[in-house]
């Protein structure tokens, strides 16, 4: 089977953000998928997209 596709995590690094008016950080990182159209559809990308966030995204931020 040929390789369909590739994901790439760049480096982590803080983030600001606010919650309940205060100013608070959180680690976040910029994933990148490259897939191979003829092999793999649009939708089963956005499956994989949509299960790895609901892996690595907490319900609420820490």
């Amino acid at each position: 089977m040929p390789k369909s596709a590739i994901l790439l995590v760049g480096n982590i690094f803080k983030k600001q953000f606010v919650e309940n008016g205060v100013i608070a950080l959180s680690k976040t990182f910029m994933p990148s998928l490259t897939c191979n159209h003829n092999t793999i559809d649009r939708a089963q990308v956005t499956q994989l997209l949509h299960t790895l966030q609901q892996y690595i995204e907490p319900s609420t931020c820490p």
